[in-house]
């Protein structure tokens, strides 16, 4: 006659079984397992497009707030009939980490002095390059004509505002 084990003596075998296979089988595994891992830190191309009115001061002029662009009031004071102020030449940089495509926006004019029937007259060259390299720079310029005015244009004010933006592709 057979002696018959304990139902749960037969679990525990059967568990341990498992648990012996299980382990095995994990080691094994393991044997046959590799990896291979890439690591890169990222970061955002930097955008800097900068201005200024001799090529060699360059500055941040994000906006056309007052403090902020490059000042060309000097050169567009005391204006008088019959006269022209120009060719002012205007530098452009890419300062930032990726190249550029650069273009004029059409200049706004606003005041008494660019409307009739005062209405200076603004004109500007095409910008010498239109892509531009990591650190190249540049250049347009800007001539204000000043017509045969009227007595009542003294004393009168204008704005006249140039905006060039770098885009990346």
């Amino acid at each position: 006659m057979r002696r018959r084990i304990p139902r749960r003596r037969m679990v525990q075998l059967v568990l341990a079984a498992f648990a012996l296979f299980g382990i095995g089988a994990a080691a094994t595994s393991a044997l046959w397992t590799n990896s291979a891992y890439f690591q890169a830190s990222a970061s955002g191309a930097s955008v800097d497009l900068q201005a200024s009115t001799n090529g060699t001061t360059w500055l941040d002029a994000d906006t056309a707030d007052a403090g902020v662009a490059v000042d060309l009031s000097s050169s567009l004071a005391d204006l008088r009939p019959n006269t022209t102020r120009g060719p002012l030449t205007v530098y452009l940089k890419n300062s930032g980490s990726v190249p550029l495509t650069v273009a004029a926006v059409a200049p706004v004019k606003t005041g008494d002095l660019f409307t009739a029937p005062c209405a200076l007259t603004v004109t500007t060259t095409a910008l010498g390059a239109t892509t531009l390299a990591v650190g190249a720079t540049t250049t347009m310029t800007v001539t204000v004509t000043v017509p045969n005015l009227p007595l009542t244009c003294q004393n009168k004010t204008g704005s006249l505002v140039l905006q060039f933006t770098g885009t990346t592709s």
